[in-house]
């Protein structure tokens, strides 16, 4: 069995988007508007995922086994329709930590080839 499902390929970038939702889940489970507000506090609004771009990202997620629904959450009363809960998989999880890496890498390059190489360097 492929270390995805969907033969997804783990060395593969997540795309940015995807990657902000499997962290604003993995502290817990969270509802959708949760998971654009955790974003939108921790990347201080430098992302903002409209409600379809939040929604088809997690029906990818789901459909390639990294978030899962995580069913009813005690204690949740909006007054609305139920809120549907996600959760990030053992398998998100891992994929997270590929794509941190792989950005830590592309850091740690930029740094190199960039920042280093700038005659100004001892000012970043």
């Amino acid at each position: 069995m492929p270390a995805f499902p969907n033969d997804r390929d783990p060395a593969a970038p997540l795309g940015a988007h995807l990657f902000e939702i499997l962290l604003a889940l993995a502290n817990g489970p969270a509802h959708g508007y949760g998971i654009i507000s955790d974003i939108r506090a921790r990347t201080e609004d430098r992302v903002v995922l409209s409600t379809s771009t939040l929604y088809r990202g997690i029906e990818r997620l789901l459909a390639q086994g990294l978030v899962a629904e995580a069913g009813d959450q005690p204690g949740e009363h909006s007054g609305g329709p139920p809120r549907r809960y996600y959760r990030i998989t053992e398998l998100g999880r891992r994929g997270a930590e590929i794509e941190a890496q792989r950005l830590r890498d592309a850091v740690r390059v930029a740094d190199e080839r960039i920042f280093a190489s700038r005659p100004d360097r001892g000012s970043r």
